[in-house]
């Protein structure tokens, strides 16, 4: 059975009809956030299926179906499988499958050319939520130590903050967004940095989201 293509059968089925924030097709996003998942099927499959249990209630039954670790993850990305957000990211954070998906998940929706198609406050609120998930999911219970790696979660983290302080400085006047980052920032981690140098120069805050798909290279 190749169970990335049920998922994604599964997934399109049961989003067919819904639209995102911005009025766009939803199974947009769900295809980019499988899209970032490499050279891990199961962690691809839940993530086409990581909306069905929660937005998509009367297909939730089909997720059955799947493979006991893809059924898991899909479980914990409901929000209904806790009794509150402080649950909720400590079970995801103690499942690698889990956290794989989500993180792809929350750099989608991060995504700056995402967040200025909406309101400027809503995309505010939605921006701390979003900083506030990746503390839930590790950084701030898992300080980083001098001198250690980052984690994915603080990479993300960075570069979420990169983007918002380039998008800041840069207004919305495309020109703007032509910031060069041949030399990757000595505020970045070496990690982050090397991950800059292995990629080439990048373009704004549309480049530094593209380097956050690297991050999960790191969890396959």
């Amino acid at each position: 059975m190749d169970w990335v293509a049920h998922a994604r059968a599964l997934a399109t089925e049961a989003h067919a009809s819904q639209r995102d924030k911005a009025g766009r097709p939803y199974i947009e996003h769900v295809a980019r956030v499988a899209a970032a998942i490499h050279d891990d099927d199961a962690a691809k499959a839940a993530a086409w299926l990581h909306d069905v249990v929660e937005d998509c209630p009367q297909f939730a039954d089909r997720v059955r179906d799947f493979p006991q670790p893809i059924h898991d993850a899909v479980t914990l990305l409901s929000r209904q499988s806790a009794p509150d957000a402080v649950h909720y990211y400590a079970d995801i954070r103690q499942h690698p499958l889990a956290l794989k998906v989500k993180l792809a998940d929350i750099a989608d929706n991060a995504d700056p050319q995402r967040l200025r198609l909406l309101d400027p406050e809503l995309a505010g609120r939605l921006q701390e939520k979003y900083s506030a998930a990746l503390a839930e999911l590790g950084e701030r219970r898992s300080p980083q130590k001098t001198g250690s790696p980052a984690s994915p979660q603080q990479r993300l983290q960075q570069m979420m903050e990169a983007a918002r302080t380039l998008e800041q400085l840069g207004g919305h006047r495309p020109e703007h967004h032509r910031l060069r980052l041949a030399r990757p920032p000595s505020c970045l981690d070496p990690g982050t940095r090397s991950c800059i140098r292995r990629t080439g120069s990048t373009d704004g805050t549309r480049g530094i989201h593209d380097l956050a798909h690297h991050v999960f290279r790191d969890l396959n």
